[in-house]
């Protein structure tokens, strides 16, 4: 679908290669000073103050986190390493470092629908080599997937019209509604919506 197609350059895009388990986990060590970064809040107090905990459960796989991956505004890079592993590419193994505005946007998705329940989570990042067998499903040649700025989420006690109706509203990149398979396609590309079924 040419919706989930690739937009100018994303912030994390391209911050290095595939990587086996073992060298990102390795890696993470390397990540440590990135902690003292700060996220972009606004200058608020209270947005600097902020913890952001996020549940999620890969359905092909049966992982689960649950991690708190902002504290006191800031990223935090163990955290992020989980989810990262959390939606590496189950086909291949590929792990890439996702970027970080489709976690955010899964954390306020999470609390739109009012729900503490983990997200389901279909698919995450996508090697392109994923990305080509998935082609004759409808998954686009430049889909975001690819470069670690997309998801497909669902959850257990919401419908994929609230989850998809809760992204619309954010506005911040593609929302597709596949109903007959409940789930929600999202990304932070370009604002753009789409129904399935």
């Amino acid at each position: 679908m040419a919706s989930d197609s690739t937009p100018p350059a994303s912030p994390t895009a391209g911050r290095g290669p595939y990587l086996d388990r073992r060298r990102f986990l390795r890696g993470l060590a390397g990540l440590t000073a990135a902690a003292a970064l700060p996220v972009a809040s606004g200058g608020t107090a209270e947005a600097a103050m902020q913890v952001r905990r996020l549940r999620l459960f890969n359905a092909r796989t049966g992982e689960r986190t649950d991690t708190v991956y902002m504290e006191n505004g800031v990223y935090v890079p163990e955290a992020l390493g989980e989810i990262d592993f959390l939606l590496r590419d189950v086909r291949t193994g590929d792990i890439v470092p996702v970027d970080a505005r489709i976690v955010d946007l899964m954390w306020h998705i999470q609390r739109l629908i009012d729900t503490t329940e983990p997200l389901g989570i279909t698919s995450g990042y996508r090697s392109p080599v994923t990305n080509r067998r998935l082609a004759g499903q409808g998954a686009a040649r430049n889909s975001l997937h690819m470069q670690g700025m997309a998801v497909d989420v669902f959850s257990r006690t919401r419908s994929a019209r609230q989850i998809a109706g809760a992204a619309r509203r954010l506005g911040r990149g593609g929302v597709g509604e596949y109903r007959n398979r409940n789930f929600v396609h999202l990304d932070v590309g370009p604002v753009r919506t789409w129904s399935r079924g």
